[in-house]
């Protein structure tokens, strides 16, 4: 794959390593995210059991009012072997509740630093009196599973599916110029894999719905709230 930029032909390369993927990702939250985020990298989690991981950064997303956990892959890995394994910790330790306490006293303090952060939080009208019972509302929901890598892997919409939680991959290629061997990277996210939870109370309607054609997209957006049609939206644009 190639593309001409200002009459420079630019050829799909291969990332070095993972580390260059990670230090793109981490340079440019903004790019990838959007303006209204928060980015805290490199936070240590661990599950009750005791297994730690240290995911590339945990994201808190303004705009929509959730927070991202960022797994950075190559698709060399593959799913089975290591993506899985990596998220799977994630999850259990963003499920451990003594550990969620402990990361949202952390995005505070990191917060508190930061008058870049404050002010985002400001211009989406919350004042420093409403930071902590906003950061801990956002952090009370469960985090969408975010993976930058540089394809999409055999077997990664199935593993998705079934972890019952909404999975954005981004894939994030590269290029270099043949010439002058300048980078250029190309950034896109086209799909939401989603496992939406349901309240206990529509868990009988989903049931007797089995067996019946999915919702059109239409549907799906005149039954979700605003912050999940602004996210929706958002993921189509990329």
């Amino acid at each position: 794959m190639s593309f001409i930029l200002d009459s420079e032909l630019f050829r799909k390369t291969n990332f070095e390593d993972e580390g260059e993927l990670e230090s793109f990702v981490q340079s440019r939250p903004e790019t990838i995210f959007g303006e209204n985020v928060i980015c805290l990298p490199q936070k240590y989690l661990q599950t009750p059991g005791g297994a730690g991981t240290v995911p590339e950064a945990v994201v808190i997303d303004l705009l929509v009012d959730k927070w991202y956990i960022v797994e950075v892959e190559l698709v060399e890995h593959g799913v089975h072997g290591h993506i899985a394994t990596q998220v799977t910790k994630q999850l259990m330790a963003a499920d451990n509740p003594e550990m969620k306490r402990k990361l949202t006293r952390t995005i505070l303090r990191e917060i508190e630093k930061s008058e870049n952060s404050k002010k985002k939080l400001a211009d989406r009208g919350i004042p420093e009196i409403r930071i902590h019972e906003t950061i801990e509302r956002i952090m009370d929901k469960k985090p969408v599973i975010v993976i930058p890598i540089d394809a999409i892997p055999p077997d990664f919409d199935g593993w998705a599916k079934m972890l019952n939680r909404d999975v954005v991959p981004i894939v994030i290629e590269k290029f270099k110029e043949v010439q002058s061997g300048k980078v250029a990277y190309l950034v896109t996210s086209s799909r939401l894999i989603a496992s939406p939870e349901i309240p206990e109370e529509e868990e009988r309607a989903e049931k007797a719905t089995e067996g019946r054609p999915i919702i059109t997209e239409e549907e799906f957006l005149r039954q979700s709230d605003e912050p999940g049609r602004k996210l929706y939206k958002r993921l189509k644009e990329l």
